[in-house]
């Protein structure tokens, strides 16, 4: 998929969606994915982000982070939050894709 040559993980973040909404879609344009990125993909990603970040920051003194070898900003991420309650573990398979289960 062609996406703007934006810097950043920004640019980075919408081509993983572009691609993921063509996968789902074959026939869907690139200009016609990147505009559902831009129209609300995107959007509902940073809503989800932003609420795993308000759970976890707030214990973030008992947080330790691990990532797949390649070390990727968009590879898995496992979360181990580990204080007087228990041991738990959050993990994210890919940073850029959400899943219902």
């Amino acid at each position: 998929a062609v996406v703007s040559t934006q810097s950043g993980h920004y640019g980075r973040g919408k081509k993983f969606f572009v691609d993921g909404l063509q996968e789902k879609d074959y026939k869907l344009s690139d200009e016609d994915a990147l505009a559902k990125v831009e129209g609300g993909a995107m959007k509902e990603w940073k809503k989800e982000l932003t609420n795993f970040a308000k759970f976890i920051l707030p214990q973030w003194k008992n947080v330790m982070v691990y990532h797949d070898v390649k070390e990727d900003l968009e590879g898995a991420k496992i979360f181990y939050i580990g204080d007087g309650e228990g041991d738990n573990f959050y993990y994210i398979n890919n940073l850029y894709r959400t899943e219902k289960f």
